[in-house]
């Protein structure tokens, strides 16, 4: 079993980064392609507890805005579930999880700060 997760797009720079960082520490992990293995709202919302960041920093606003979705609810937990349960592309990326805490990798020392700890 891996020690580490991450929620990877490998379409998004930070998210290959997030990849070469873990590789470059030698570091076992699981990746969850979350565009093609979409999180369950319970994954979602663990997230959201682990996660040291606010619940607005978890959605992609402006992918929101573009594709004409509600964004008024940005800090309320239950609309972002609600939000990233419909439309996991909005995930923001990469999240890097270890040890009951995570990240969201941007920057990337975000992550490197993670595996230090």
């Amino acid at each position: 079993m891996a020690d580490v997760t991450i929620y990877h797009n490998p379409q998004c720079s930070k998210s290959r980064q997030a990849i070469e960082l873990l590789d470059a520490r030698g570091a076992t992990y699981d990746v969850v392609r979350y565009k093609d293995q979409h999180p369950t709202r319970a994954t979602l919302a663990e997230l959201l507890e682990i996660v040291e960041a606010p619940t607005r920093a978890f959605v992609r606003w402006g992918d929101a805005s573009k594709a004409g979705l509600d964004v008024a609810d940005r800090d309320d937990p239950a609309a972002v579930l609600d939000l990233l349960t419909e439309h996991p592309e909005l995930l923001e990326r990469p999240i890097v999880v270890r040890g009951g805490r995570g990240v969201i990798g941007r920057p990337t020392e975000a992550i490197a700060d993670l595996l230090d700890s």
